[in-house]
């Protein structure tokens, strides 16, 4: 953990800007300072800046410091030279203050540079720590959801967990299955409503059993790799909600994917993303989450949905809300025993813009038309989404 972490010129120039605050600000210890220097544009100004840190880190730091810098400022910046700025805002609020309010005179707040190339500083002072207590890369729970019709996968599934060698793990069976009576695996008997597929049930009650932080939910359908908790190492602990590669035969099976929502509704074009992309709408599927206990017990599986009530959509909306964004771990994979969707279109990406790239073929560009008109058109969407929810009847 760091005692300051300094950027400049970065927050301004990518759509990832989210990810960058979430990342910098995971290394600032408590006590410890996140500072910014930029130049306002259309990716990022004053407002759209404090409205990500709320977003991403609500109620865990103190603003010092929003506003324009003198013009030279924010060059041959070093340690020493930041944290007397710091020091001399943060003495402001603590001398020549008014002997009744004990308050020193008002500052003006100013959201622009001083002058056309001038650049804005946003200093921030963490106040509260994220660490979990007992939080480890090397202690697991993994959940396993069934309905007992795949018992021979799940005999699969668990040696395969067995195999990757981590330390400190544990195995819950939830669904209709049988109590193995070995280390490390616990069976938990659920078949209330398996008619309907009550997973989201299911889930929450792996969750409240789990003895590690780690969680990794899985359907009985996913297999992990030899190596996926090596990839899990090489990604590192610090991760709230996560995705990593899945597979099937070779063909990517619906694992880092994004939708663009029509008002909220349940219709929607999905895409799958490059690896190293990533969008505001951007969720996991449902046949696997990797997510911290805590986060899962704060933002449980919504248990008015069953399975292929879009539940997975739901609880990224949820975390994502909470700003615990949804990531990517290329180092990991899991293969799909089973998978229905077919070859899903895919998204380009160009590394040195930093940006997806909405073009394609036809078929991807006209319905994007389509989308861009119904979003504008209040008659005609109410007639799609009726139409659409006649045709999924």
């Amino acid at each position: 953990m760091q005692d300051a972490v300094y950027s400049k010129d970065a927050i301004n120039s990518t759509k990832f800007a989210p990810i960058l605050l979430k990342e910098w600000f995971f290394l600032v210890k408590k006590g410890g300072y996140l500072i910014i220097d930029y130049r306002p544009n259309a990716m990022c100004d004053w407002k759209k800046l404090e409205k990500y840190m709320w977003w991403l880190w609500k109620s865990k730091y103190e603003i010092i410091y929003h506003g324009p810098i003198p013009l030279g400022e924010h060059e041959n910046v070093d340690k020493e030279k930041v944290l007397k700025f710091i020091l001399d805002q943060e003495k402001y609020y603590r001398t020549n203050l008014d002997k009744k309010t004990h308050l020193p005179p008002l500052v003006s707040t100013k959201k622009t540079p001083a002058d056309k190339d001038g650049y804005l500083r946003f200093v921030c002072k963490r106040t509260n720590q994220t660490k979990i207590s007992g939080d480890s890369i090397d202690k697991w729970t993994f959940g396993i959801v069934t309905n007992g019709k795949r018992n021979e996968w799940i005999e699969r599934i668990i040696g395969a967990i067995q195999e990757q060698k981590i330390p400190h793990y544990e195995i819950i069976v939830c669904g209709t299955y049988h109590d193995r009576k070995e280390n490390n695996t616990r069976y938990i008997p659920f078949n209330k409503r398996d008619d309907l597929g009550w997973i989201t049930r299911k889930k929450n009650l792996i969750v409240e059993a789990a003895k590690y932080e780690n969680l990794c939910v899985i359907h009985d359908r996913l297999i992990p790799d030899k190596n996926w908790y090596k990839g899990m190492i090489k990604w590192g602990n610090c991760f709230e909600h996560l995705g990593c590669v899945q597979e099937k035969d070779g063909l990517r099976a619906t694992d880092w994917h994004f939708h663009e929502k029509m008002e909220h509704e349940e219709f929607s074009f999905l895409s799958l993303l490059d690896y190293r992309d990533w969008d505001v709408n951007v969720f996991q599927g449902g046949q696997m989450h990797i997510l911290k206990r805590t986060y899962a017990k704060e933002c449980p599986w919504d248990e008015t949905c069953a399975w292929n009530d879009l539940e997975d959509v739901r609880l990224g909306e949820v975390l994502n809300n909470r700003g615990h964004i949804l990531r990517f771990n290329p180092h990991s994979r899991m293969d799909a025993l089973d998978y229905r969707f077919g070859e899903i279109p895919s998204v380009p990406f160009d590394p040195a813009k930093l940006s997806s790239q909405r073009r394609g073929s036809l078929t991807r560009i006209l319905p994007r038309w389509a989308y861009r008109f119904l979003c504008r058109n209040r008659k005609i969407r109410a007639l799609v989404r009726y139409a659409f929810r006649k045709l999924k009847k």
